[in-house]
């Protein structure tokens, strides 16, 4: 348990974090097909990029969280 989290619970850990990832893909997915379509009114593209960036930002999080626990076990 070197990361703090109960061994029995790091299988648990790791689906969760396989979910968050795929629904942040999906979320920068489709704020990306939004802001490419180029039919976006200028306020509303701004807040979409800002949503955008929180996604790539919340994704690196997501990346060091995955370093931290290191490898998955083998069974």
């Amino acid at each position: 348990m070197p990361h703090g989290i109960p061994d029995d619970k790091v299988l648990d850990v790791r689906k969760l974090l396989h979910d968050v990832n795929d629904e942040l893909s999906i979320a920068v997915l489709q704020l990306e097909m939004m802001l490419e379509a180029g039919t976006v009114e200028p306020q509303s593209r701004d807040s979409l990029e800002e949503s955008l960036d929180a996604c790539r930002k919340a994704a690196e999080c997501l990346r060091q969280v995955w370093v931290i626990l290191g490898p998955r076990p083998q069974a």
